[in-house]
């Protein structure tokens, strides 16, 4: 089974990364650089006071390649099977995927801070190529809204920057590629 390398923390949003070049440490101009990770900073707000239950979000987010492909399930959150499906444009491609499925799904999480990163691998282990990479955020609460959106980052040689727009159940979600901050 291909484990998952993509890690969630719940702390304060990092400083954006700086836009000043930043080398690579790979030989080839093709290859995702070895240390280099696409972050996105992830805020869900509490619940809207009029909620009728506020339930935690469900929360999917994947990576597609510049053809709209699919190529790595990051994280979800949500481990009852039944719910799963709620993340409707998530499940599309990934209800056949017993084993994505359960190396990817953790427990929901309540409101805060988080950072979601991805290591450059696909779905079966093997390293992405350079190029333009779309982050998917898809995020479904049960007597709540359901919405899905997206952001453009470019993982070349250098540093860059996108961003995921706010929606009601997140708020603007920068995303950074690069080496890791410290």
């Amino acid at each position: 089974p291909v484990a998952t390398t993509s890690a969630v923390t719940n702390t304060a949003p990092t400083p954006a990364a700086s836009p000043a070049a930043t080398p690579s440490n790979t030989s080839s101009t093709s290859s995702w650089p070895v240390t280099y990770q696409v972050t996105l900073s992830l805020e869900l707000p509490p619940a809207p006071p009029t909620a009728k239950r506020p339930e935690r979000p469900f929360v999917a987010i994947w990576v597609e390649d510049a053809g709209g492909k699919p190529i790595r399930t990051i994280s979800v959150w949500g481990i009852k099977p039944r719910y799963l499906a709620e993340l409707s444009n998530w499940w599309r491609f990934a209800r056949d995927q017993a084993q994505l499925i359960s190396n990817t799904t953790r427990a929901t999480r309540p409101a805060g801070k988080y950072q979601v990163t991805w290591d450059g691998l696909d779905d079966e282990g093997k390293p992405a190529a350079r190029g333009t990479y779309t982050v998917v955020l898809e995020v479904a609460r049960e007597f709540g809204s359901h919405e899905t959106h997206r952001g453009t980052i470019e993982c070349g040689g250098l540093s860059a920057q996108g961003t995921i727009p706010g929606a009601t159940e997140f708020l603007e979600c920068p995303i950074t590629y690069g080496p890791p901050s410290t």
